[in-house]
């Protein structure tokens, strides 16, 4: 989500690009092969996503600055920004886009950690300063600790609501916070009224209030029913 503050671009000292690079040369030193991979798919993963979606994350003057320049380089985002866009772009990224692009079970679990390894180097190497730094390292304990979990939640949804899919009435897909979570039972704040849908234990014991799921609705007897879950976003309404 954009900020108030005007990121001064083209700066390229270091760019977003170089700095992921640096990063990666500097990890695969000293991580293991398996845990090499992991970094090799969800960074340039990261980086993909700015390249096709940075422009969301620009303030207004940001984008029209961007838009001038960008017609006369052949530079793309992450060539020209700084990595303080990574600081602004990580809830995003991590609230639907990586979840759903991502598919090793793996990569997501160990996400915040990297996320995390990540906001460290990056202060070590004053490449961010402290602030932002630690507001990234803030990012990736919340991923570390919520992210496989609402991953679970979600399979769990889709799983148990989507056959019950009609095929003779419309349905539609929203977005909706979970405002209460009990044993056994997750409750959503739907149109003004609250929806209650049963998941196992082990799924509620994990789920925190607060995260916005995008559920297939339907009417079904003048009720609303769930008939299927297609992504979560940990960081709620944040980056909206």
């Amino acid at each position: 989500m954009p900020t108030g503050r005007i990121i001064a671009f083209p700066k390229g000292n270091p760019s977003i690009a170089e700095v992921l690079n640096r990063f990666l040369e500097a990890q695969r030193g000293i991580v293991g092969p398996k845990t090499r991979r992991r970094y090799e798919c969800l960074i340039p993963a990261w980086q993909e996503y700015l390249d096709r979606y940075g422009t969301w994350h620009l303030t207004r003057m940001e984008r029209a600055i961007w838009k001038k320049y960008s017609r006369r380089t052949k530079y793309g985002f992450t060539q020209v920004f700084p990595p303080e866009m990574l600081v602004r772009s990580a809830p995003e990224f991590f609230g639907e886009y990586a979840m759903e692009e991502i598919m090793d079970l793996q990569v997501l679990e160990y996400a915040g950690t990297i996320v995390r390894k990540l906001a460290k180097w990056l202060a070590e190497e004053k490449l961010l300063d402290p602030g932002e730094a630690t507001a990234l390292w803030h990012i990736g304990t919340k991923v570390k600790k919520e992210f496989l979990a609402a991953a679970a939640a979600l399979l769990a949804l889709d799983l148990r609501y989507s056959y019950r899919r009609p095929y003779d009435r419309p349905s539609w897909v929203g977005k909706y916070e979970l405002v209460e979570v009990l044993p056994g039972r997750l409750r959503f704040r739907v149109r003004d009224q609250d929806l209650e849908v049963l998941v196992p234990l082990h799924v509620t014991n994990r789920c925190r209030p607060g995260w916005v799921f995008s559920l297939r609705l339907c009417w079904k007897r003048s009720k609303l029913v769930l008939v299927g879950a297609e992504k979560v976003n940990i960081f709620g309404w944040r980056n909206k």
